[in-house]
């Protein structure tokens, strides 16, 4: 498992709610208690982001990263704080991570909650929201490492050739955004 909790700046007594596969809140628990019991699944927000050149912002983990550090995700990801209850407070929950990693804000589209059990990661209930933006970005080094755009199909053969880490949820949404053409549309 890649997971850093000795050398991690992730505020390790944040709460998070403790959800079921039907995204039902069950409990709450820390951030490290998470770490520490995988069987435990807490929602987590990503964000897809694109520019008006059809390109995709990606970042890259910083070192000091929780879970999976200096692997390649889409542009900004994080937990949602306990408490969220509504869908409406989830997105709220997921524009204080754009606001935090890269500055912006940006309107943002629901395309699915996703399931995600059994990662080597732990559990996550993924909102996976999508949007676009040109920059600039200000962007928050203790959580990126690196941050620029790709062409998706060059991502996933760079994974599958082993030239790119990728973290185990972008893997499997980024499989599921090729194999359905139709999400390319839209956005």
């Amino acid at each position: 498992m890649d997971i850093n909790i000795k050398n991690t700046t992730d505020p390790l007594e944040e709460l998070h709610d403790i959800v079921d596969m039907e995204d039902k809140i069950i409990g709450t628990a820390t951030r490290k208690e998470f770490l520490q019991n995988p069987k435990l699944m807490r929602r987590s927000a990503h964000i897809w982001l694109k520019n008006s050149k059809g390109l995709w912002w990606m970042q890259q983990r910083s070192k000091t990263k929780d879970l999976q550090p200096l692997h390649w995700q889409s542009a900004c990801s994080g937990f949602i704080r306990a408490g969220a209850k509504t869908r409406h407070q989830i997105l709220k929950d997921a524009q204080r991570e754009l606001k935090e990693e890269l500055g912006i804000n940006t309107l943002l589209k629901l395309i699915k909650s996703i399931p995600m059990p059994y990662l080597s990661i732990g559990q996550i209930m993924v909102y996976w929201y999508m949007g676009e933006h040109n920059g600039p970005f200000k962007i928050n080094r203790e959580e990126i490492r690196d941050f620029k755009t790709f062409e998706l199909k060059k991502v996933w053969d760079g994974y599958k050739k082993g030239k790119i880490k990728l973290t185990d949820p972008f893997v499997k949404e980024l499989d599921y955004f090729l194999k359905h053409s139709r999400m390319h549309k839209g956005i």
